[in-house]
């Protein structure tokens, strides 16, 4: 179960990490391929979500945290995370070098219409405010 696999404060803590080194211009790993998740701040932040396309299970849990609903349609598995925004949702398949997001869609939630890179962008943000207020110290003292 993924609870386990990717704890809920960990998660958020490596995602802030992540972010911090994309918004600073310094993408994780030689390759670059988490570079399009860069620009991710303000009301208007976007992302790109081709970047996802590619990542292990362990990238996307350390970039986006634990999916907020995880379902199996076999043969994929489908991880989902929600905003105000929208609803993302991240298809992985088997490939030859283990399970990968090959797929995304991201649809709002009104009937309206939203773009990908926005939808992401707001997930991003959402996960990164979470990750900020479990990493803030519950006593005053200690800051």
């Amino acid at each position: 179960m993924m609870a386990s696999r990717f704890p809920r404060r960990r998660a958020r803590i490596a995602a802030i990490a992540v972010l911090g080194a994309l918004a600073a211009g310094c993408a994780p790993g030689s390759d670059g391929m988490m570079a399009g998740l860069g620009s991710m701040f303000g009301p208007s932040a976007s992302a790109d979500p081709a970047a996802l396309i590619g990542l292990a299970p362990e990238q996307i849990g350390e970039t986006l945290g634990r999916p907020e609903l995880q379902r199996l349609e076999p043969p994929a598995e489908v991880w989902q995370y929600r905003s105000g925004l929208c609803v993302f949702d991240l298809y992985l398949y088997d490939q030859e070098e283990g399970r990968r997001a090959v797929h995304y869609e991201a649809r709002s939630r009104s009937n309206g219409a939203v773009d990908p890179a926005e939808c992401l962008g707001s997930v991003v943000a959402r996960e990164r405010l979470a990750a900020a207020e479990d990493a803030a110290p519950a006593d005053p003292a200690q800051l």
